[in-house]
């Protein structure tokens, strides 16, 4: 009977500290991997919708290439006058 008295103060006073121990390092842990999974979110959130004007780069570039032929022919244009 004295060694059930033991085994149960001793599951009181050792197994359960350390259990709560753990619990709370995990717990602890699980909260700073959500604060980065937010902060990770938010910022996710921003860069999509940088990323909204990517399609009208395509406009700009066939645009710059108008703008290029443009000041080739004026280059041209110039150096037949000089």
């Amino acid at each position: 009977m004295i060694w059930w008295w033991l085994g149960n103060l001793v599951f009181l006073f050792v197994v359960i500290p350390a259990v709560w121990l753990l619990l709370e390092n995990l717990r602890r842990v699980v909260k700073e991997i959500r604060t980065y999974a937010d902060d990770a979110l938010e910022h996710a959130g921003n860069l999509i919708a940088s990323l909204d004007d990517v399609e009208q780069l395509l406009e700009t570039r066939s645009l710059v290439k108008d703008v290029r032929n443009g000041v080739q022919r004026y280059g041209q244009a110039v150096a037949q006058l000089m």
